[in-house]
């Protein structure tokens, strides 16, 4: 059942003043008469209904229920906060597991550059040895081809 309070009554009369239709205005309420809602027109022949009594709250029973809405609205407030208190947790260890995905990315780089700049050296080093060798083998061929030919003189100390 939803409590109702009936502010305006509208009657039209149809059919040349045979019959009548009558639509009410009525309020949503709560138990403490209160508006929960927008007024809004109603027929009450299509909808069940009856008639209430007005009472006046009880003050005892009022103060008990202005007890539990304060407490529900305490609780309210606290499970709210832990809410906050949770997200805040997890945005502060998403942005923690940013800057450590951020710090591992940037040693991971570093490391690579450094591991390309030792590559290059020790290629560069391989290389000198290479060519080295490459020009002393050459060095060592065209001695042996001359002194073949007669060109270089043989001398033994």
């Amino acid at each position: 059942w939803k409590h109702m309070r009936v502010n305006r009554v509208d009657v039209k009369w149809l059919e040349g003043g045979v019959t009548c239709r009558i639509r009410y205005e009525v309020q949503p309420v709560d138990d403490m008469e209160r508006m929960s809602g927008p007024p809004y027109w109603l027929d009450l022949e299509d909808c069940r209904y009856y008639i209430s009594q007005r009472v006046a709250p009880d003050p005892e029973t009022r103060r008990i229920w202005e007890h539990n809405e304060a407490e529900a609205a305490i609780a309210d407030a606290r499970a709210y906060l832990a809410l906050v208190e949770v997200d805040n947790r997890r945005l502060k260890r998403e942005a923690k597991e940013r800057e450590d995905t951020q710090k591992f990315e940037l040693a991971k780089k570093d490391a690579v550059k450094r591991k390309r700049r030792e590559a290059y050296a020790e290629a560069a080093g391989l290389m000198t040895t290479r060519a080295v060798k490459t020009l002393t083998k050459m060095k060592a061929k065209n001695v042996v081809e001359e002194m073949r030919a007669g060109l270089t003189p043989i001398s033994f100390f």
